[in-house]
């Protein structure tokens, strides 16, 4: 992005903006004024404090102990590995303010009481009426926060104002600013562009009037996400590599997100699932494809660029539509397509 960014003032410790992307599969979160980012998976445990001690809070940045109201959680890596729940099963709105407790790990190196003059949450929907019935709630929980402790440091944030934006919103407006859709901003009769975020829980689409800048909210589509890609490589792993029971998905969503396809079996050594994943993914890909023949092929509709964690594992969608379809890779825009939405929401 060439918009400056504000600063955070570690003196003061007055956060200008902080932007928040609270997915299906991970926590994305970035500072207005720094090249700070932080990711942790979207699952949580709460914590029975009989069988857990949480007297030695954990380092691991992707993973957070969150102390709020009585009860004590899990967040991230560590909440994954002790078995806990995917924020898609559990309810996002609910749980979006613990979440955001979590993002703010690590804040206490230069104040244990924040001021966030601004926080921008990116949610799946921000018209009106999604508002007022579900996210204006949550905004109103998170500024009546007044303490927690997250790895065992007590924070007390003050939270000056919360602000909703639509997934599709910041990747749009990046990807139009970087100049990435191309020719087809000059193109005759082209003036809407595509959004495609691939996420864990689910994939979405949506158009945007390139003039405007305004949702064509009739064209938006829901798909499958990388838990959908996930569950197909397990049944092929099942069928074809002779495993007794199905392979747990979470574990093959994080050999995913890493590109290291071997399923480690306890005992039993890795197995190798890369064929397996180059099948699921042409067939998930065809999927995509096929769900949005209707929108894509409307008169109007020009480049759709490609973003969100599952990004990297869009190759098919770009060979099949022959770059119509493409990702904004890291390579290409220094940017990894994971941050994006996180990083152009701390500049809005």
């Amino acid at each position: 992005m060439t918009t400056e960014r504000r600063t955070i003032d570690r003196q003061t410790g007055v956060i200008s903006t902080l932007a928040f992307d609270g997915g299906n599969t991970g926590i994305k979160f970035a500072y207005a004024g720094s090249d700070e980012t932080g990711y942790m998976p979207s699952v949580i445990k709460e914590l029975d404090l009989d069988m857990y001690d949480v007297s030695y809070p954990t380092d691991d940045p992707n993973s957070a102990i969150v102390e709020f109201a009585g009860a004590t959680y899990a967040v991230g890596a560590l909440a994954a590995m002790m078995g806990g729940s995917p924020v898609f099963e559990l309810g996002k709105p609910e749980f979006t303010p613990l979440l955001f407790m979590a993002a703010l790990r690590g804040v206490e190196e230069f104040s244990r009481c924040p001021v966030i003059e601004q926080l921008n949450i990116l949610v799946p929907d921000a018209r009106r009426q999604w508002l007022e019935n579900v996210w204006n709630p949550v905004a109103d929980q998170i500024m009546d926060i007044q303490s927690f402790r997250v790895n065992g440091q007590e924070i007390q944030p003050q939270v000056r104002n919360v602000t909703f934006i639509s997934e599709g919103v910041p990747a749009f407006q990046w990807a139009m600013q970087e100049g990435l859709f191309g020719e087809f901003i000059n193109t005759p009769g082209i003036n809407q562009m595509g959004v495609l975020d691939i996420g864990g829980g689910e994939t979405t689409f949506k158009l945007f009037d390139s003039r405007t800048g305004q949702i064509n909210w009739d064209a938006e589509v829901t798909l499958p996400g990388l838990n959908a890609l996930a569950l197909s490589i397990a049944n092929r792993l099942k069928s074809q590599a002779g495993f007794v029971m199905t392979p747990d998905t979470s574990d093959i969503l994080r050999c995913l997100s890493i590109k290291h396809y071997v399923y480690e079996v306890p005992g039993a050594g890795g197995v190798d699932f890369e064929q397996q994943y180059l099948d699921a993914r042409k067939n998930w890909a065809k999927l995509i494809l096929q769900k949005l023949a209707h929108s894509v092929t409307q008169q109007g509709v020009g480049g759709v660029v490609i973003v969100g964690g599952g990004a990297h594992h869009a190759e098919g969608l770009e060979i099949a539509t022959k770059g119509r379809f493409f990702v904004a890779s890291e390579e290409s825009t220094g940017i990894n397509p994971r941050y994006i939405n996180a990083i152009t929401l701390s500049e809005m």
